[in-house]
């Protein structure tokens, strides 16, 4: 899938919300993946520690790809005042 003088790094963190990898590539465009999963159960802190996990990537134009397991209550997701202004912009 990438051309042979790819780098990259990998990073993988465990948190309070469950388990969150990443990794940097490099090839020939630079972007980063993030996957992430959340065990089921109550919701809790999740969305300020996601915003504050994905805060400390680069705010420059990388392109960041979030995927995973959020397990988020699919009966409040479209209520209102359920997201902030700012989690919206990565759900």
């Amino acid at each position: 899938m990438f051309r042979q003088n790819r780098e990259s790094d990998s990073e993988g963190y465990q948190v309070m919300i469950g388990d969150m990898k990443w990794v940097s590539v490099t090839s020939p465009i630079n972007f980063f993946i993030i996957v992430i999963y959340r065990p089921p159960g109550p919701l809790g802190d999740f969305l300020e520690e996601m915003d504050t996990l994905l805060s400390v990537f680069p705010s420059d134009s990388t392109p960041l790809m979030v995927l995973g397991d959020f397990n988020l209550p699919s009966d409040k997701l479209h209520s209102s005042g359920f997201f902030t202004r700012e989690e919206t912009s990565w759900v």
